[in-house]
């Protein structure tokens, strides 16, 4: 069988190779030179795409290396978000010209604001309300890194993931940062660990307010900055370029903001001295609505309570007698029209702390010159009364004495007696009687003296309505 089998594959083998060697060899066929063109442009075409290939696959994604620089930074068994970074040995920090030393290797961290907005300053409940973009910038060495292409710094939506300083004010009633749409705050850490800390925040502050000079007043509010490491940990410093900047315009009626200032507030305790930064207001109340609203309508009260002295009700009795509680009503009613509008500036008007206030100056001194009034029209009635009943008696008198002898030579005689009278007395005794020269008199030294009143009280407080100017004044547009 095996002799049988190999006999088979041989024959196959020579049959097979008899059958090649009669076929004929086929011709190449030739390649023209179009068909090499094309070909030669397809290879180079490939090659081009490996090469763009190759160099999309060698480029790195500047977001996606964000990530993973982010990842590795963060990565908790490295960065401890609990401890503060390292601090650097500043030695003295100059603080206003004058040197200021720090001891240990404390972190320093630069603030400076935007002022954004001034909402209502409540002078009655002593408090305002402002809204501010606040940065701080510091430097973190743990958060160092090499720049990676187009990846000049690292940008981080909150602050959770890092160390940050302890900021708070301590003057605030009730704050919020925003958070409408997204978080209104940023971090951005650069190569060489420096870190900016931005956010909004809108806060409802105390503001210790002096109104003894109101409507006239100016106020001066603050924001203080602090937080609870003393200063061999951290330090607040404000930026040396434009440490607190605004808008242009700022609504803050009935205020209107003169300037602002930056100021230190270190204070020290038995547990260390703790840095404080603090940004001082200055606000001018408009005084122009207050005058409209109340100082002219009292002024116009005591002008028209003046109308008595004009009035005439010298006559015969019943004449004399309506004229004269006619013009009582008159000094009443104005008198009455006082006390109610005082009582109603006194509410409009903030509440002080039991030190009198400019308007209420204004208001007691009113209603003094219109009870004097009403004093003037009592007294020129009771004068009036008793020069009646004086005319009464005398023409009883001369009646009796009408009968006797030598009475005409007696009053001659008197009348030769008489001094000359002097210019005033002449022109006073152009009226004919008492109640009538008081209220000649009245016309003028009432205008006259309430005028000089108005020159005083207003020169008092013209200072205060003057302008004050504040160093560090930068205001720049949105």
């Amino acid at each position: 069988m095996c002799g049988f089998g190999g006999l088979r594959r041989s024959f196959s083998g020579t049959v097979l190779l008899s059958s090649c060697q009669v076929l004929p060899t086929p011709t190449p066929a030739r390649i023209t030179a179009r068909e090499m063109d094309a070909k030669i442009a397809f290879f180079l075409a490939a090659a081009f795409l490996c090469l763009i290939n190759a160099s999309s696959a060698a480029r790195v994604d500047p977001r996606k290396a964000e990530g993973d620089l982010i990842k590795t930074l963060l990565n908790p068994e490295a960065y401890d978000k609990r401890v503060r970074p390292p601090g650097q040995d500043v030695g003295n920090v100059t603080l206003f010209g004058l040197p200021h030393k720090v001891t240990g290797e404390p972190v320093i961290v630069r603030v400076n604001a935007f002022i954004r907005s001034i909402g209502h300053i409540d002078d009655r409940n002593k408090e305002y309300t402002v809204s501010m973009t606040l940065r701080q910038n510091w430097n973190d060495k743990r958060l160092q890194f090499t720049p990676q292409g187009d990846l000049k710094y690292i940008l981080l939506t909150s602050d959770k993931d890092i160390w940050s300083p302890d900021l708070f004010f301590s003057n605030e009633k009730d704050g919020h940062s925003h958070e409408l749409l997204k978080p209104n705050s940023l971090v951005r850490i650069s190569p060489n660990g420096d870190v900016l800390y931005s956010t909004r925040v809108t806060l409802r502050l105390s503001c210790s307010m002096d109104l003894t000079n109101f409507p006239m007043d100016k106020q001066t509010c603050f924001i203080r900055m602090a937080n609870a490491y003393t200063t061999t940990d951290l330090i607040f410093l404000w930026k040396d370029e434009d440490p607190v900047q605004s808008v242009v315009d700022l609504d803050m009626s009935p205020f209107v903001m003169q300037g602002f200032g930056i100021d230190y507030c270190n204070s020290k305790t038995n547990t260390g001295e703790y840095s404080c930064l603090r940004t001082e207001f200055l606000f001018k109340r408009l005084v122009n609505n207050y005058i409209l609203h109340l100082f002219l309508p009292l002024g116009l009260l005591v002008a028209a309570s003046w109308s008595p002295f004009w009035l005439d009700f010298y006559g015969e009795q019943n004449a004399a007698v309506l004229g004269a509680i006619g013009r009582c009503l008159i000094a009443i009613l104005c008198l009455l029209a006082t006390i109610i509008e005082a009582a109603r500036v006194s509410t409009y008007a903030p509440p002080s702390s039991g030190d009198a206030r400019a308007i209420d100056s204004w208001t007691t001194w009113c209603q003094t010159f219109v009870a004097l009034v009403l004093l003037e029209v009592i007294i020129v009635a009771v004068v009036d009364r008793w020069r009646r009943e004086r005319h009464r008696n005398a023409a009883a008198a001369e009646a009796r004495e009408a009968n006797q002898d030598g009475g005409e030579g007696g009053e001659s005689a008197a009348k030769s007696t008489e001094p000359e009278p002097n210019l005033m007395k002449k022109w006073l005794m152009g009226w004919p009687t008492a109640g009538q020269r008081i209220d000649v008199v009245c016309r003028i030294i009432f205008p006259v003296v309430f005028l000089i009143f108005n020159i005083t009280y207003w020169s008092t407080y013209a200072d205060y309505l003057g302008l004050r100017s504040l160093s560090s004044i930068k205001k720049i547009p949105y």
